[in-house]
């Protein structure tokens, strides 16, 4: 119950926010699957998401970005942000990600060393391990900066899909101002049907140490 109620706030803090989307955020009752349907039927080149780029959490690498995540997370209520720090994934849930595997289930893997080398590569022991798994499993660029962004990142990957994304200049709306990020569909789908993007060309490699899937 507590992942329904977390979600229920969450969808209200994106509306307070000034994202708009005809997806509905939806979640197993345990927390551990996340997803969005569309809440009317979606034809391509529909408008999925608009995200006003304030309510994003930005910095210029994805370091300084896994930085700003953690103390927003320190600082709890304070933080504008607590509705979506409260829906990322806890640190118990990231431990399919391969970083955080014991040395001898890294062993069992045989790709030459591959996965390994990725490991050594992301190990950072100065940043929040948490923070920057999460960064590194949701963070997209945009424009001159890296961005956590609220909704879309609640969005599962389809790699046959082509999503088309494009930041307008100073077209918030509500009670926003500045650039807004849009997203527009490249399929059909029913309504109730899940929805999805795609998080671009991964290989299995960047699949299994950056989200902890396979494609």
């Amino acid at each position: 119950m507590v992942a329904i109620n977390n979600l229920d706030a969450y969808v209200g803090w994106t509306v307070a926010q000034g994202i708009q989307s005809p997806l509905q955020l939806r979640s197993t009752q345990d927390g551990q699957y996340r997803y969005a349907t569309a809440s009317q039927p979606i034809a391509p080149n529909d408008t999925i998401l608009r995200v006003p780029l304030a309510s994003c959490l930005t910095a210029e690498n994805l370091e300084a970005l896994a930085e700003r995540l953690k103390y927003e997370r320190d600082a709890g209520a304070r933080s504008k942000f607590e509705p979506y720090i409260k829906m990322l994934p806890s640190f118990e849930q990231l431990q399919v990600l391969p970083r955080f595997w014991d040395d001898n289930l890294v062993a069992t893997v045989t790709d030459g060393g591959q996965l390994e080398s990725r490991i050594i590569r992301d190990k950072n022991d100065i940043l929040d391990p948490w923070a920057l798994a999460c960064v590194d499993s949701r963070a997209n660029f945009m424009q001159d900066c890296y961005s956590l962004t609220p909704f879309l990142d609640m969005i599962n990957h389809d790699a046959s899909l082509q999503t088309k994304a494009r930041v307008e200049k100073n077209r918030g709306f509500a009670s926003t101002e500045g650039d807004v990020l849009c997203l527009q569909s490249s399929t059909y789908y029913k309504e109730g049907e899940e929805c999805f993007i795609s998080y671009g060309d991964l290989s299995n490699l960047d699949a299994l140490c950056d989200y902890g899937f396979l494609t």
